[in-house]
C-alpha cells in the first residue's frame, strides 16, 4: 500500500505563482504549465513519455537542449537558446 502512495502524489507543483518545484527534471514534450495539469496522474510512473521524464530527467551543465540520458529513463537537459 505504501508504495502504491507514489501514484497519487502530485509530481509538480507552482508555489505562489513564482516557483516550479518537481521532483527530476524538465521534458522536450512539455511546453506549458498546461500541458502537465492536463496529463492524468491518478496511475502508475509510466515507463517512459512525458510524466516519466518529469520524473527521471536530470540537468546537465554541459547539455545544450535535451539529450538521451545514460540510465536509460528522461533526459538529460541544458540551457536553451531562445
Amino acid at each position: 500500500m505504501f508504495t502504491n502512495l507514489f501514484d497519487y502524489i502530485p509530481m509538480t507543483a507552482v508555489v505562489q505563482n513564482e516557483i516550479f518545484c518537481l521532483h527530476g527534471g524538465l521534458s522536450p514534450s512539455i511546453k506549458t504549465l498546461q500541458d502537465i495539469r492536463d496529463m492524468p496522474r491518478v496511475q502508475e510512473v509510466p515507463e517512459n513519455g512525458a510524466g516519466s521524464d518529469l520524473l527521471w530527467s536530470d540537468p546537465d551543465d554541459a547539455a545544450v537542449g535535451f539529450k538521451d540520458s545514460p540510465r536509460g529513463a528522461g533526459f538529460l537537459f541544458g540551457a536553451v537558446n531562445l
